[in-house]
């Protein structure tokens, strides 16, 4: 009932059917949820918790300005004022990020002609 690209339930269907899958390869394998952390399946749950105060922050700063560092939204750009950039690692991820940049930037210029293409018979 949820097949083609045109029904709506099938985004939703296949997010459903990769979180049962992985459950259902962690029970064929006789894994748990721990094992499953342990080898970075899942994150752990003091990877998904922010606390201001464990950032490595000197103590002379104010609380107010931590919520400005990473992993907040736009921390980067207080890191950047805080001097928490790791530069030799954002050049490290250059390459990549150019490369990823690329697929992208052919990936729309394809994907547009063919939407046009083929608008007749969505």
């Amino acid at each position: 009932f949820a097949y083609g690209p045109k029904h709506p339930l099938m985004v939703p269907l296949l997010v459903a059917l990769t979180v049962v899958g992985t459950y259902i390869a962690m029970w064929a394998f006789g894994l748990t949820i721990e094992d499953a952390r342990n080898d970075h399946w899942f994150w752990l749950a003091k990877d998904l918790i922010y606390d201001g105060d464990d950032i490595g922050l000197p103590s002379s700063m104010t609380s107010f300005s931590s919520l400005w560092l990473p992993p907040t939204p736009f921390g980067v750009i207080g890191a950047l004022f805080h001097g928490k950039v790791h530069f030799r690692a954002v050049l490290n991820g250059l390459p990549t990020a150019c490369a990823m940049s690329v697929v992208y930037t052919l990936r729309c210029s394809l994907h547009a002609p063919a939407l046009k293409k083929n608008a007749g018979r969505l």
